[in-house]
């Protein structure tokens, strides 16, 4: 298993190899869209099934077994279990991330700052950083965190494969009548003022 400093330096080759740009926020922000692209994956599949990496859509096993997906020779090389694209697209993140310590802070041991973060991570209390809000709704309704804080259709349940799934939303809020009544309630409800900012 390698180590950070591996890693980083392993990116950093591959970087100099494939001439990509020598750009922080472009790394930083190119991380961000590949880990929405995991989320996209789970939420959309539950990691049950296949997912198209060209189309960005879920693949069920009936929709395969159908001929969706599948060309002369077999299944679509874009075609790919659920569960593969999802570390896929994670991996992509820790390639990003170490891009972007080694465009600014090219000498940092990312191994050692990895060792004292951790140490540091168990002397905090349960569940830190998380606000308070965000623990209420934990506690009184799913054990698990809401994965959206603003006004959404409920969704209903569904079975895949003996697991329950609770798609998109928590929230009982009704959808907002008009775009008045949805920006006064982001504004009461914005992330920003349950985390202080």
């Amino acid at each position: 298993m390698p180590t950070l400093n591996e890693i980083r330096d392993q990116v950093r080759e591959l970087i100099r190899v494939k001439e990509f740009p020598l750009n922080t926020q472009r790394a930083l922000w190119r991380g961000m869209i590949e880990f929405g692209e995991a989320s996209d994956i789970y939420l959309k599949t539950g990691l049950e099934g296949y997912w198209n990496k060209k189309t960005h859509k879920a693949v069920s096993l009936e929709d395969i077994r159908n001929g969706i997906g599948r060309n002369g020779t077999g299944l679509d090389p874009d075609i790919v279990p659920a569960h593969d694209a999802y570390l896929e697209e994670l991996i992509d993140v820790i390639f990003f991330v170490v891009n972007a310590t080694h465009l600014e802070c090219a000498l940092a041991d990312l191994d050692k700052v990895f060792d004292d973060k951790l140490a540091y991570n168990f002397t905090r209390p349960k569940q830190y950083g998380i606000s308070k809000l965000i623990k209420a709704e934990v506690k009184d309704k799913t054990g698990s965190l809401p994965l959206r804080t603003f006004p959404v259709v409920k969704r209903k349940t569904e079975k895949l494969s003996g697991r329950e799934l609770k798609s998109i939303a928590f929230s009982e809020t009704p959808e907002p009548k008009d775009l008045d009544e949805a920006a006064d309630w982001r504004r009461r409800n914005s992330w920003g003022e349950h985390n202080g900012a």
